[in-house]
């Protein structure tokens, strides 16, 4: 008796960082009726390449502000952000203080923002200092970034600034922060990142009729405010962004070398769900002599070009057709995370036999091992040897996916069809 095969697909674990999900041969035998005994075999492979694709970041909006004296609670600004994907929102503060005043605390629309970090500049009064904090996932629309200090210190002048960001890891946006200072010199600081990271930094330095400070190569501005240049109690709060990939320097150029804190914190792309692939080959049993399904290994098989394969989503509804090449391999490409049926139309199967009759000798299903039943030995006929094969399938087309009867575009049942699995887990048709 005719009959074919289908091993079972599965998959590697999915470990944290990239991901590699492959499925082991899948193959769906087909034979031949009407006096002739031949075995055409499908061999559906599911592979996801390798590595997760990262988003490109994109910077939404900024906004900041300069004030001599804040008020001692703090201070507050108005900042839009926009409706793009994966947002985050990270905030700058920079302050020439008196003392030990801090940032206590950071609101966007009353959510509370996370402390990324600070550095404090390195002359004996660490009169300036420089803060990063962000929030994931902030509303759409425009709020108030309200900035409290720490209560009974003096704050002489500070400037506050906010950036919005798309296409950033929700889960863990700041990979890391870094902080330098100096009383002189070029104001650098050295922060690691990875492959699609954003860096942004925020430089807070003495501010006074002799300076003025440009970003360094490479690097956008953000904002450059001042609060003033006729005392020493002013300072200059500055901000860049750079795309990078492993370590790099944010460096600010500076007219007068004076007192500085400079911080840097890097950002994280989100991740983008490989698109999944469904492989396959249509192949012929030539020298098949009824008992148990062979192997394709075993059978030698010979490709079968012009079959149609077609796609069918985890409700049975159909999605595409393609016709096998003349290697007889097919593929359907750009698929979601999701559990599908492929269905081979019986009719297009030819053989390459002699005597080989179009519409006289018809393949048909014959065995079956999938993540549901295992090996199923003796799958003569299909899913229903007492009826035909179903016609081509049509846009619309609706099967259901344990029996492969239709219940609208087409009439009858799909009698050769095996079920995948590209959601993740382990084992698939």
């Amino acid at each position: 008796m005719p009959r074919m095969v289908v091993p079972m697909g599965e998959r590697s674990p999915e470990p944290v960082g990239p991901r590699t999900r492959a499925a082991r041969l899948r193959r769906h035998g087909l034979t031949a009726g009407a006096g002739a005994l031949w075995r055409v075999v499908l061999l559906a492979g599911l592979l996801i390449a390798p590595g997760a694709a990262l988003a490109s970041i994109a910077l939404d909006n900024t906004s900041s502000i300069q004030i001599k004296p804040p008020p001692l609670s703090g201070f507050s600004w108005t900042h839009a952000v926009g409706s793009g994907n994966a947002r985050l929102l990270m905030v700058g503060v920079t302050l020439r203080r008196i003392k030990t005043a801090t940032v206590t605390g950071v609101t966007y629309g009353g959510s509370p923002l996370v402390y990324a970090g600070a550095i404090n500049s390195t002359d004996p009064n660490t009169k300036y200092r420089s803060e990063f904090w962000y929030l994931t996932g902030p509303p759409v629309g425009s709020a108030p970034v309200v900035v409290a200090f720490s209560p009974g210190d003096t704050v002489n002048a500070v400037v506050g600034g906010a950036a919005s960001y798309f296409n950033v890891d929700q889960a863990s946006p700041v990979r890391g922060y870094a902080g330098a200072s100096g009383t002189t010199g070029i104001p650098s600081v050295s922060i690691a990142s990875s492959a699609g990271d954003w860096v942004q930094d925020a430089l807070a330095i003495k501010g006074d009729h002799l300076n003025a400070v440009t970003p360094g190569s490479g690097q956008t501005s953000l904002w450059n405010r001042e609060t003033g240049n006729n005392d020493v109690s002013n300072v200059i709060g500055a901000s860049s962004w750079k795309a990078s990939s492993g370590s790099i320097v944010m460096q600010w150029n500076v007219a007068s070398q004076e007192q500085w804190a400079l911080s840097a914190v890097t950002i994280k792309p989100s991740p983008v769900t490989a698109a999944g692939t469904i492989v396959g080959t249509v192949f012929e049993d030539m020298n098949y002599g009824g008992g148990p399904g062979r192997s394709m290994a075993v059978t030698g098989g010979i490709a079968r070009p012009g079959s149609r394969v077609e796609l069918y989503n985890g409700s049975g509804v159909y999605q595409a057709a393609t016709t096998t090449a003349a290697s007889g391999t097919f593929a359907f490409t750009g698929l979601t995370p999701a559990f599908y049926t492929v269905r081979v139309v019986n009719a297009t199967v030819s053989s390459s036999r002699t005597g080989y009759l179009s519409g006289t000798h018809l393949a048909v299903q014959t065995f079956k091992d999938d993540d549901q039943s295992g090996e199923v030995t003796d799958r003569v006929g299909g899913q229903n040897p007492a009826v035909a094969d179903a016609g081509a399938g049509v846009s619309g087309a609706t099967m259901n996916p344990a029996t492969g009867v239709y219940s609208a575009g087409i009439s009858g049942t799909a009698q050769s069809i095996l079920r995948v699995d590209l959601t993740g887990g382990t084992g698939s048709a």
